[in-house]
């Protein structure tokens, strides 16, 4: 079995971040599109209505203000805090139970993905929930390939919009032009090279998208746009340039598979 682990320091204090670990609300604005259950009952159901599934997560242990063990099947997952220091805590996010034949590559960037979400909802909007609109479309390439158009000018101006320059490491600034009505200017939240990345929308009240790949056979890909809203006023905002962004991108994915 092998064990995989991610972290991320977030400048929120341990006491005002534990809520986000061990409660349903806290974990429905970063963990999954909607969580229910509790540390009393001992169980969360972790929930992706657009997928139609779920996942139950058995409440194996926990050392409250600090620690929560959760069990799905053969794996274990632990969230966790440090403080650094009064108003900055750490989060370490540990998997365990994974056999050396997953995509061990792709729960790590989903984790590091995840961690960046609670970081911009606990620092721009604590205590809001989070409403999230997916696209997907399945293609024939490798996760490599997708990346390139995800973080590239050439491969973003392809489907998704303009941008001066290709996107930058975490923590870079972006602008990304979707059409005369709506750009996309924020910061790089989560780059996972060679993977998926994670972008802040200043426009639309300091939302989130996603980009991403998830395994769905063989020789295929599922490429996958996530958008987090945590403003009522814009959680349906971008739909339309999405869906067209997506299609876009499926086409030209599927059109360099095949040659």
């Amino acid at each position: 079995m092998t064990t995989i682990e991610v972290t991320r320091r977030i400048e929120v204090s341990a006491p005002a971040l534990w809520s986000y670990l061990s409660t349903a609300s806290g974990l429905s604005t970063w963990h999954a599109d909607v969580v229910t259950g509790s540390l009393r009952e001992g169980l969360f159901i972790a929930k992706y209505p657009t997928l139609g599934a779920e996942l139950p997560l058995k409440v194996e242990s926990q050392a409250p203000g600090r620690m929560v063990l959760l069990r799905a099947g053969q794996s274990q997952v632990s969230l966790s805090l440090e403080s650094t220091d009064p108003a900055t805590s750490l989060v370490r996010i540990s998997h365990a139970g994974l056999e050396p034949t997953d995509d061990l590559g792709g729960f790590r960037s989903s984790w590091a993905l995840a961690l960046a979400l609670l970081d911009l909802a606990a620092t721009a909007h604590p205590g809001h929930s989070r409403s999230v609109l997916w696209f997907f479309e399945r293609v024939p390439v490798p996760a490599a390939l997708a990346h390139y158009y995800f973080s590239t000018r050439q491969g973003l101006a392809a489907w998704l919009g303009e941008t001066p320059s290709d996107i930058g490491p975490t923590g870079s600034p972006l602008r990304i032009r979707l059409s005369p009505e709506l750009t996309l200017s924020g910061e790089v939240l989560c780059h996972e090279p060679g993977r998926d990345l994670c972008f802040s929308w200043r426009e639309l009240d300091s939302a989130a998208l996603t980009l991403r790949t998830l395994p769905a056979g063989p020789s295929e890909r599922q490429i996958a746009i996530s958008y987090s809203s945590f403003s009522k006023a814009y959680s349906d905002r971008p739909r339309p340039e999405l869906a067209a962004a997506m299609k876009r991108l499926g086409e030209r994915l599927r059109s360099v598979g095949k040659s």
